[in-house]
């Protein structure tokens, strides 16, 4: 996660995002990435990003690199002047199940988190998965991701949804991310168990990345809601 608290000119964004991309999305067992977008107000950008990697050793590896080597201009990444702050969290991923074509069906996201006792361990919650998809189905998500950490003893749920720009493409869809924040959660059944919440954000998905090699070659970035927001310019 990244707090912004410097504001950066909207057509300035995708070039520094395009930036990094081509660099992070590189790095070894990167399999995707959804960067998700909010502005709670005019002067705070809360930004990130939810990875999935190939192995849990490969995502371990890449949060030591991304803290401790990645560094463009001269500052490391956790350094830059416009994050307010920074921070990191890794996961075992017990599921993650695309519902919904990804290139066209996921706009926002929502990112929940529990905080889970002793008697919840992954044998559990991967019981627990047929529910919670069963629900995600149900609800018409796009996606839905469960993970754990041990360490932690946390548990998470990523789920996805279309936004829609149907009424105006030159605005966001702030209906459809108020319903989807709003919505009941398909985790519910965590905090029966015990669970206490502890995260609960959704965002509009500015872009999802795709591997790359370290010749930056790969499947293009999507940047699912532009409009309204901006996209790279093409050449």
């Amino acid at each position: 996660n990244e707090d912004i608290d410097r504001p950066i000119p909207p057509e300035q964004v995708p070039g520094i995002i395009e930036r990094d991309r081509v660099i992070m999305a590189a790095r070894p067992g990167m399999h995707q990435k959804l960067l998700p977008l909010l502005m709670p107000d005019p002067e705070t950008v809360l930004s990130g990003g939810a990875y999935l990697f190939d192995t849990f050793e490969n995502a371990e590896s890449f949060e030591s690199w991304v803290l401790n080597e990645f560094e463009l201009d001269g500052v490391l990444f956790p350094k830059r002047p416009m994050f307010q702050e920074c921070s990191s969290k890794i996961w075992e991923v017990i599921v993650a199940e695309n519902f919904r074509e990804l290139s066209t069906q996921q706009g926002l996201m929502r990112i929940e988190e529990w905080r889970i006792d002793e008697a919840m361990d992954r044998n559990g919650l991967e019981s627990a998965w047929r529910s919670i998809r069963e629900k995600a189905v149900a609800a018409d998500l796009s996606s839905a991701w469960l993970l754990y950490s041990r360490d932690r003893g946390e548990v998470s749920i990523v789920t996805t949804a279309p936004s829609s720009n149907d009424v105006d493409a030159q605005a966001p869809d702030i209906e459809g991310l108020m319903a989807m924040a709003a919505s009941p959660s398909i985790g519910t059944e965590l905090e029966t168990a015990g669970a206490e919440k502890i995260f609960d954000r959704t965002s509009f998905i500015y872009t999802v990345w795709f591997p790359v090699t370290e010749a930056g070659e790969g499947k293009a970035p999507l940047f699912p809601n532009s409009p309204p927001f901006p996209a790279p310019q093409k050449e």
